[in-house]
């Protein structure tokens, strides 16, 4: 049975899965459900999402009470540290960034490899 959505306000799709913010958090779905986090905000303890987005591999982040937190299926994972995110964004198919003060923040875990790296905001 889907789930209903309460006024959908952002959503995030790769191939394998996708995460939709409405009124009531985050909800996801995916082609492997048995391993999936449905509904992350629940499982992970965030409130006040602001925004969502999610690469390959079941990998999902979120901006929420001014925090970024990350997860891989049902695990949480590896996020950069930052002070004062926004404009969380997938930038390539292949990483995602957040703008943190004067600097672009980038990262990837391709491969299951997390790299990161830093440039000045433009």
């Amino acid at each position: 049975m889907a789930a209903l959505l309460i006024n959908p306000t952002q959503i995030s799709a790769t191939r394998d899965h996708a995460c939709v913010l409405d009124q009531t958090g985050v909800q996801c779905w995916s082609d492997d459900m048995s391993d999936m986090a449905t509904q992350p905000n629940v499982l992970f303890g965030f409130s006040n999402v602001e925004s969502v987005v999610v690469n390959g591999g079941y990998y999902g982040c979120v901006l929420a009470d001014g925090d970024l937190t990350c997860w891989r299926r049902q695990t949480l994972e590896n996020a950069p540290e930052v002070s004062s995110p926004e404009n969380l964004r997938r930038n390539d198919g292949v990483s995602l960034c957040v703008d943190d003060g004067p600097e672009t923040v980038c990262w990837s875990t391709r491969y299951n490899a997390y790299e990161e790296w830093r440039e000045p905001r433009s």
